[in-house]
């Protein structure tokens, strides 16, 4: 019989600072807003969209005075703001300038080529080649808009802070969901590398799995014939979602969640959550308290510094990579404080359907934008159930 884990807990202390530069005004901050038609507002009537509610939010919480510069560009694509970052004057100098800057970017992108999948025009043999090449120049796109925006200001000196895209197809365009999830992986991916916190507006708005429709929800504005751009409601979330982000500048691997580890490796200190039996273990087991027959991960994590009031099944994710760099998203099912260990988080995770193939994968856990270090976890292979 297999042994039981045994965990040697090591705890990190993290300390975070609240800095802005000096060639502000005194008391004021410089914000500038880079995006499209998110950023731009429109549809929100009454507030103006997430830009102005959040900016409302770093004067309150910071007590400085605010002074916006909202460059959103209502259509644009990220080829389109690349383009500005790397020509436009105006953009460039505000970002110079600014302590707080968010952007969002790609809904369009997707948007573009859904006429030509619903007419059969996309091309491929599954009518699929206009997406996939739309998220190889979204990625080149994405990489490249964080490198001009970083080659203007600092991380370790700006606030500086994004967001992923929302599926507003959920039920019209299904061929969509893989797609936008790979973009929107790359996007944490690239953000976390870069100290770039970012909102995790697609899990707002569509759910862990990524199959809620956000109309439904209330999300989206009643007045957009389309059925795209989000209404009050909606911006106000993204705006929620910014927030609590926090203000902090500087991050570093040392403020992101740590994954624990068996001493000495770089294993993953995870057992059954049933059986409390080490890896490798199957994607399908008959000994579970669900009747999907899927086994659970019990994982542990420190550095998992929670808002006031924010619950940790919903702010964590969790995400495995195989070793041709597939993602997995691993649905967090439950989070909470280790009995008597407050500076430790025990994660239940389910395994999904995708690695009943077995092998090594690497598991990582998000919070707030930022990413922890990454762990094996061996899978053993299991029929499908």
């Amino acid at each position: 019989m297999k042994r039981i884990l045994a965990i040697t807990v090591f705890v990190v202390l993290l300390t975070a600072q609240f800095a802005f530069p000096v060639n502000a005004a005194a008391g004021s901050l410089n914000y500038t807003a880079l995006g499209d038609s998110l950023a731009y507002g429109i549809l929100d009537l009454s507030r103006g969209g997430y830009v102005p509610r959040y900016a409302s939010y770093v004067q309150a919480d910071t007590g400085s005075t605010v002074l916006l510069n909202n460059l959103g560009q209502n259509g644009w694509t990220s080829t389109q703001l690349l383009n500005a970052l790397r020509t436009n004057t105006i953009f460039r100098n505000s970002l110079a300038n600014s302590q707080v800057i968010t952007f969002d970017i790609g809904g369009n992108d997707f948007l573009r080529i859904r006429d030509s999948y619903q007419s059969g025009t996309c091309g491929g043999a599954d009518n699929q080649d206009c997406i996939r090449s739309t998220v190889a120049t979204f990625k080149a796109n994405w990489s490249a808009i964080i490198a001009e925006i970083l080659a203007l200001r600092s991380t370790s000196n700006t606030v500086i802070r994004t967001m992923d895209i929302y599926n507003p197809f959920v039920k019209q365009f299904p061929a969509l969901k893989f797609y936008l999830e790979d973009a929107n992986n790359y996007i944490a991916a690239t953000s976390a590398a870069n100290n770039i916190p970012c909102a995790k507006v697609y899990r707002a708005f569509n759910g862990a799995n990524g199959d809620e429709d956000a109309g439904d929800k209330g999300y989206i504005s009643p007045y957009d014939p389309k059925g795209v751009h989000p209404g009050e409601l909606g911006h106000q979330v993204i705006a929620d979602l910014f927030r609590n982000l926090g203000y902090a500048t500087g991050q570093t691997a040392s403020s992101a969640p740590v994954l624990l580890t068996e001493e000495n490796t770089n294993r993953l200190a995870a057992v059954d959550s049933v059986t409390l039996m080490r890896d490798p273990l199957p994607v399908f087991t008959t000994r579970n308290f669900s009747a999907d027959g899927h086994t659970r991960i019990t994982l542990f994590a420190a550095n998992l510094a929670l808002l006031p009031g924010e619950n940790a099944s919903t702010a964590v994710t969790a995400q495995a990579e195989d070793s041709a760099h597939r993602i997995y998203a691993l649905t967090v099912e439950h989070a909470g404080t280790v009995p008597n260990i407050d500076s430790l988080t025990q994660i239940t995770v389910k395994l999904p359907d995708e690695l009943a193939g077995g092998g090594d994968v690497s598991v990582s856990i998000s919070l707030h934008g930022t990413t922890s270090n990454k762990a094996l976890l061996s899978i053993k292979q299991s029929a499908s159930n």
